[in-house]
């Protein structure tokens, strides 16, 4: 609790009043959700070209493309890894909250 005099040097009287304050804390556990959306995205390098024996004379063996190119399919396993960071702020807008109890006092340690 904090005490504030406040004194009138106006030149009529001295007047003194007393204001007092009481800080407090409170808390309240509040789960917030975040939809993500995650996008795959695939950047080809430089391709490589290895030659496979020496040069031959004659056409290549096997079927024609029909497209005048080679196409295939290459999969890869991948672990999406995305920093979100939380926080709160105090605003007047509607939105989905899930509040537990709340408690008037400061919040209790994190254990484990």
């Amino acid at each position: 609790m904090s005490d504030a005099s406040v004194q009138d040097l106006s030149g009529g009287g001295v007047e003194i009043a007393q204001v007092q304050s009481c800080p407090a804390v409170a808390h309240q556990d509040i789960c917030v959700e975040a939809n993500v959306t995650i996008i795959p995205r695939v950047t080809p390098g430089s391709p490589r070209v290895i030659c496979r024996g020496p040069a031959l004379i004659g056409p290549c063996p096997g079927e024609d493309s029909p497209t005048g190119k080679c196409s295939f399919t290459v999969n890869q396993n991948v672990c999406v890894q995305i920093p979100l960071l939380f926080d709160a702020r105090a605003s007047a807008t509607q939105g989905r909250v899930v509040c537990g109890l709340p408690s008037p006092t400061p919040c209790p340690p994190v254990v484990g």
